[in-house]
């Protein structure tokens, strides 16, 4: 829009201090155009030349004729002279005078498109008001476009800017308007402005009185900053920063912000608060010091230098509530940047219910292990007649053998020859008494777990030879199928022997009245495992009780616990296999069971 003759527009970075006929005059603040490109022969030194000759012409012209004694007809040639000089000089400089006006002209509009170009990019209008006559002297086209006034012709009243203005706004921006005129200072606001298309619009504006020589206000002028795209992303990184601090406070882990450089606790969330027993303005401004135990200050400072340096730290200690009551914390501890500056941040979760829940494991575990060494000598008192006859037979031929020695070497003419194969005899029998008690001993010893290799196919031939006697006497035949080049297994050599004595026991149990075979098949299983079965002839499995007979205190002996399967369940689940039992196609039950192959004796998968 053009700017109306003598009136004053205000520059985005101009400010106005006082106006007069001429228009405003301008602060040191101001921004000035460039000169302007017209030559320096310019109309009003080309009319001051003129005036010059002419002065001199007249003056001295006559003397000049009369000096030199010049003809009469000079002087009709100096009137014509002076003519047509006068005409030329008036023909130039009015041809100057235009040029330099259009010049101006273009310079003007040329600063108009870049001020109007420089408001639109910058979303700021400017405008001028007329505080005597109340009404607006000049109004750029950026702000009639911010306060979504579309205007033919003329200028926007006051009435129709304060229409625009949200109603909760519109009292406050008037008093600061008022303001400026009555205290002569300039003012700012902020208020939303409501668009015929019920668009809002947040607008930044600044008002700067002018004022004349006697110091009384006569006009304003300012600046309107569309900052609606401002307000919004302001609004949308509250809303971000409140629900991230929901979040944050809704954790589960203890969140603690500390500064790089001293070390204190800048932020908590509710968590915090809540586990150590402590409001967050107890918490803020202090060092965490206060919060750990002695023992593990220089733990936890090791920790957080580790962590300025900019490793990602995980470790444990106790942190001390309020009330002095001390609970154990995972704790990650980190570096992170925000804002230009550094910070720890230090994640802690509480453990104590898994510290509670290790314990009661390792209870469990030294429970059951109480329990399966009970049912261990509880069947090594079933075996005590088996037990006594496996013991009897090499005490016998020690015996029988030394009585021979001792006549051999007593004769006339000893035989040293044959007494040196009865003590032979003798030394056999005695380490065969000696393999029995240490597998008894191995049993009935209380000792805590422990995983190594095992040959199975030994261990199976262990557990026949020593309840080789207990089937004997029930008529029962053992029989074995090892397989050769079987993997070794990682188990507890102890725990595997007594699954298999149990499995083997209930099974010459199963056929104690009619005898028949107990057959042990060891061989390798589906995705890397062993796979060992005890089979039967006897009774079967109870129709009515097959899918409970691994439950706790489950029998269908007499005289059973109820605890061998479930006890042999919790021995092969904790080596990482399973336990099942089936019924034969014909007699009897089978027992299988699988455990892990170690991994130094995985059997590699077969090339086609």
């Amino acid at each position: 829009m053009p700017v109306p003759p003598g009136k004053c527009v205000v520059a985005l970075s101009g400010k106005l201090t006082r106006v007069d006929k001429r228009g405003p005059q301008r602060s040191l603040h101001s921004r000035t155009m460039p000169p302007s490109s017209v030559s320096t022969l310019s109309p009003g030194r080309i009319a001051v030349g003129y005036a010059v000759l002419s002065i001199l012409w007249i003056a001295f012209s006559d003397e000049i004729v009369t000096y030199f004694g010049l003809p009469p007809f000079v002087m009709t040639i100096k009137g014509t002279l002076f003519v047509l000089v006068t005409a030329w000089l008036l023909y130039f400089t009015i041809r100057r005078l235009g040029q330099a006006v259009q010049r101006t002209s273009e310079e003007l509009r040329q600063s108009e498109v870049y001020l109007a170009e420089a408001q639109k990019l910058s979303h700021t209008g400017s405008w001028a008001f007329d505080v005597a006559n109340d009404r607006y002297l000049y109004v750029s086209e950026e702000c009639l476009r911010i306060f979504g006034l579309h205007l033919q012709k003329g200028l926007p009243t006051k009435e129709m800017v304060l229409g625009r203005i949200h109603p909760e706004d519109s009292e406050r921006v008037l008093r600061s308007f008022q303001k400026s005129v009555r205290e002569k200072v300039e003012t700012r606001d902020e208020f939303r402005v409501v668009l015929p298309e019920e668009e809002v619009k947040h607008v930044h504006i600044i008002r700067h009185p002018v004022l004349n020589g006697a110091g009384d206000v006569v006009q304003l002028f300012g600046a309107a900053i569309d900052i609606t795209e401002r307000k919004r992303a302001e609004t949308e990184l509250r809303d971000s920063e409140t629900r991230f601090r929901t979040f944050v406070d809704h954790a589960g882990d203890a969140l603690f912000v500390l500064d790089l450089e001293s070390r204190i606790i800048v932020d908590v969330n509710r968590s915090a608060c809540e586990g150590l027993g402590f409001t967050r303005q107890e918490l803020v401004g202090k060092t965490p010091h206060f919060l750990h135990l002695d023992s593990d200050r220089a733990q936890v400072e090791s920790v957080t230098e580790r962590a300025a340096a900019g490793e990602a730290v995980f470790d444990t200690h106790w942190h001390r509530r309020k009330d002095g009551t001390l609970f154990p914390v995972e704790l990650h501890t980190s570096r992170v940047s925000y804002g230009g500056r550094g910070f720890l941040l230090k994640v802690a979760r509480d453990i104590s219910d898994r510290v509670r829940a290790e314990q009661q494991r390792e209870e469990l575990r030294q429970l059951q292990a109480d329990l399966a060494h009970l049912s261990r000598v509880s069947m090594l008192g079933e075996l005590a007649a088996s037990v006594s006859h496996e013991l009897k037979q090499p005490i016998a031929a020690v015996a029988l053998d030394a009585a021979t020695c001792l006549q051999w070497l007593q004769r006339d003419h000893p035989d040293v020859h044959k007494a040196g194969e009865a003590a032979g005899r003798i030394i056999y029998a005695a380490n065969r008494a000696d393999e029995i008690i240490d597998r008894l001993r191995a049993l009935y010893k209380k000792s805590p777990p422990k995983r190594e290799l095992v040959d199975v196919n030994q261990t199976i031939h262990q557990m026949v030879a020593l309840l080789l006697g207990e089937a004997h006497r029930h008529a029962v035949s053992i029989r074995t199928e090892l397989a050769d080049g079987l993997p070794e297994i990682t188990a507890d050599r102890v725990q595997l022997q007594q699954v298999l004595m149990n499995l083997m026991l209930n099974g010459i149990e199963a056929m104690h009245d009619r005898g028949g075979v107990l057959t042990v098949k060891p061989q390798l299983g589906q995705e890397g495992q062993v796979e060992i079965s005890v089979s039967d002839t006897g009774v079967g499995l109870p129709a009515d009780g097959a899918d409970q007979i691994f439950n706790a205190f489950f029998t269908t002996k007499a005289q059973g616990s109820g605890m061998g399967l479930s006890i042999s369940r919790s021995i092969v689940e904790s080596h990482g296999g399973r336990i099942w039992a089936t019924n034969n196609d014909g007699r009897g039950a089978s027992f299988h069971f699988t455990l892990p192959i170690a991994a130094a004796a995985a059997v590699p998968a077969a090339v086609s």
